[in-house]
């Protein structure tokens, strides 16, 4: 798996995103990537009918944005880092993905919103829409920086795409004891299915112990597969519903980071990642890693 080279952060309001800004800063130094801070202002100006006007005002919000995103980065140890300011007005989430796809960085960090609007609700949130629309993994930043991250949990499902996800997720997270974590469950719709076709329980039961034991069996050949990348990494293979149960996991104060990648593809596939990934950005109480091997999508379309 490739080494991070470039992150970028997206911004807006201070104090607020200090956290993100300071977790893109220590991730840039741990990598020895490049940074960009990317400030985002919604275009007052569009307002005025004055041309001239509207451009002027633009001008000076971009201005103001770029003054205080100065101020924030002063406020942060840098070290030797190197950052590069952009501002820009328009969209927040299309224009960071925009950038991001520009210059081709291979993780964006934002901050998560605790509160969310109705507009949010209906729409979504930046969060929400970056990561439904950009190829690159996202870190959501839900928590202050008080350390650097030491417990992570990285959620698999034995897919190619999810196991590239774990080994790029660990990659970012250099330095932290990694744990993976597969939820052996049998949704309700086959179990119901089952009983259908006929199914008596004691069959039913016989099934989910044997999708036990296969999720353990599998667990162990990524384990083995992995030790060369990872050597101090610890599996566990739980009964369970995934959301629920990777939700309950972030409210744990042992737990700093929760990772999730791409699912096998499919519509089943894609529609439980998306619920697992708008569930974990709205409750989760630690910091949420969407995960995306940038070969991912080119596999894909290969395998098309």
């Amino acid at each position: 798996m490739g080494k991070i080279k470039h992150i970028l952060v997206a911004v807006d309001q201070f104090p607020q995103s200090r956290p993100a800004l300071v977790r893109a800063i220590e991730l840039a130094t741990l990598h020895n990537a490049k940074l960009t801070v990317v400030c985002i202002v919604d275009e007052v100006g569009m307002l005025i009918t004055d041309v001239a006007n509207q451009y002027l005002i633009d001008e000076q919000a971009m201005q103001l944005a770029r003054e205080r995103v100065e101020k924030a980065i002063r406020n942060c140890d840098l070290g030797s880092l190197s950052v590069d300011i952009r501002v820009d007005t328009g969209s927040a989430s299309s224009r960071v993905v925009e950038i991001a796809n520009h210059l081709g960085v291979d993780l964006i960090v934002l901050r998560g919103h605790q509160r969310r609007s109705i507009k949010e609700k209906l729409i979504g949130s930046t969060a929400d829409r970056i990561i439904r629309t950009t190829p690159v993994s996202v870190l959501v930043i839900k928590r202050p920086v008080e350390r650097g991250y030491r417990n992570v949990v990285i959620a698999v499902d034995f897919s190619e795409e999810s196991e590239s996800a774990a080994i790029l997720s660990a990659t970012i997270c250099a330095g932290s004891e990694v744990r993976l974590v597969h939820f052996s469950h049998l949704p309700a719709q086959f179990e119901q299915s089952m009983l259908r076709a006929g199914s008596s329980s004691r069959e039913i039961d016989r099934f989910r112990r044997n999708l036990l034991k296969h999720s353990r069996d599998r667990m162990r050949q990524l384990a083995e597969r992995m030790a060369g990348r990872r050597p101090a990494l610890r599996c566990r293979v739980v009964e369970g519903e995934p959301t629920s149960s990777l939700v309950k996991l972030t409210r744990s104060s042992a737990v700093d980071l929760i990772a999730v990648g791409p699912y096998e593809y499919g519509a089943i596939r894609l529609a439980l990642l998306g619920s697992i990934t708008q569930r974990l950005l709205r409750e989760a109480d630690c910091d949420v890693l969407i995960s995306r091997p940038r070969d991912a999508g080119a596999k894909k379309k290969k395998g098309a």
